[in-house]
């Protein structure tokens, strides 16, 4: 169990930090010179540790940048990471020790919505700014030292429903989701809200448990309902076995899905499933705006592979925290770094341009991605 830290209570016990960060009213991290020390939180193995390669690839890719532009006022940014191997257990252990490290002054997670639950409250308690890629609506409500980077499809989804219903022709639709998982209950309730806002009747609405690994005995129902597209809601990691397998009993009609959808592993995994298929976005690798550009070909240099939303979202997190870093009256005092986080109410990086609103980005101009041979591709583009 992770020690939870009051805030004032921390600056009573420790009164040299106090000292430091008097002006800001926060506490500050142990590192008053020479390198400025971050916390990132990741599942780089486990199910699910290609989403938080992704991610953290994205993010080193935008330290490089950043230290090599001076870092912050001079002194460069320093990474810990810890591997939580797609853990709930070893995530709440690492986010215990990252509170715990006096040369942090905030943490980027690239972790799985459910694992954050249960350890970014304490990480609120103890006052220290955090940067989340959850695309969840419960993670920001958790208190104001908590911010999204990665935009909830509650965002993206009536530009998109807007765009789609029309193209394809849609009149009814049927939904395939998990149940009892947060950014997959968002996700539904953005698309179901705004298909049938937009006319769109709902044919099919069938839920299946994490434990599940066969799913056609939903998709069967779903089948025979007829509908013009289906909603695909899953968790991470089967996502693509479920297309593959509506694919495989003859559904045929276009699919649809948010974030958790939205992957090229997914799309690998399905195989010839993988076609035909829909997410909304907030970046697509063919946006030619400069600094997306210079992001996607020092990824695809690196690593010998184009980048992905998820390697976007890890750059633009490590680009946001360095921005604030160094808007910062004091950079090495967690009070001062979330209030410069506050003051960024707009910004852009890969991507579009985002408005904050209460902690949450909303992007000005999404996209449509289809699937085009083991990639999303931006539609019409």
């Amino acid at each position: 169990m992770i020690k939870r830290t009051n805030k004032l209570g921390a600056l009573v016990a420790a009164s040299s930090l106090a000292l430091l960060a008097s002006a800001c009213g926060g506490t500050a991290a142990d590192n008053s010179s020479g390198d400025i020390g971050l916390s990132e939180i990741v599942m780089l193995t486990g199910p699910v540790g290609y989403f938080g390669t992704e991610l953290d690839r994205g993010a080193t890719i935008a330290l490089e940048k950043v230290n090599a532009e001076g870092g912050v006022n001079g002194a460069k940014i320093k990474i810990k990471k810890y591997d939580t191997a797609s853990n709930k257990d070893k995530a709440v252990k690492a986010a215990g020790d990252a509170i715990n490290d006096d040369s942090s002054v905030g943490i980027l997670t690239f972790t799985v919505t459910s694992d954050q639950l249960a350890w970014v409250p304490d990480v609120e308690d103890a006052g220290i700014p955090l940067l989340s890629n959850s695309v969840a609506a419960e993670v920001p409500k958790i208190g104001p030292h908590i911010f999204q980077v990665a935009p909830p499809d509650g965002t993206l989804v009536p530009n998109f429903v807007s765009q789609v219903v029309g193209s394809l022709g849609l009149t009814t639709a049927a939904y395939i989701r998990i149940t009892g998982e947060a950014s997959s209950e968002t996700s539904y309730e953005a698309f179901k809200g705004n298909f049938e806002k937009a006319g769109v009747r709902t044919v099919g609405d069938e839920q299946y448990l994490s434990t599940d690994a066969d799913w056609s005995s939903h998709l069967t129902k779903i089948k025979a309902a007829n509908p013009d597209a289906l909603i695909v809601i899953p968790a991470a990691q089967e996502g693509g076995a479920i297309l593959k397998q509506a694919r495989q009993l003859g559904i045929n009609v276009p699919i649809i899905g948010g974030a958790q959808l939205n992957s090229v592993d997914a799309l690998k995994q399905a195989g010839a499933g993988g076609e035909n298929v829909y997410v909304p976005d907030f970046w697509s690798i063919g946006d030619d705006s400069p600094e997306n550009k210079e992001f996607s070909d020092a990824y695809t240099k690196k690593h010998g592979q184009a980048p992905t939303r998820f390697a976007a979202t890890g750059y633009n997190s490590m680009r946001l925290m360095a921005d604030a870093l160094r808007a910062a009256d004091n950079p090495r005092d967690h009070a001062s770094v979330t209030e410069a986080l506050t003051k960024m109410t707009t910004w852009q990086y890969a991507g579009c341009k985002f408005t904050m609103e209460n902690r949450v980005p909303i992007c000005e101009k999404p996209v449509v991605l289809k699937s085009n041979n083991g990639q999303f591709e931006q539609n019409g583009k």
